[in-house]
């Protein structure tokens, strides 16, 4: 099992991410997310997600 944690940065990573954080907020759509996301970051807000076997399964 490979494990990585990596900062997401494009809005594609953004878009990867969204199923595990739309477990988190279910009231998130794709669209308010990623609109969220833009505006966080230029604040300074950093999202990661950890990989397991190249595949999303957590993000903080």
């Amino acid at each position: 099992m490979t494990v990585t944690i990596k900062q997401l940065t494009s809005q594609q990573e953004w878009m990867e991410a969204y199923p595990v954080m739309a477990q988190l907020r279910a009231e998130l759509t794709l669209e308010k997310y990623l609109l969220l996301l833009k505006e966080m970051t230029r604040d300074g807000y950093m999202l990661f997600a950890l990989y397991e076997n190249m595949q999303i399964v957590a993000v903080a």
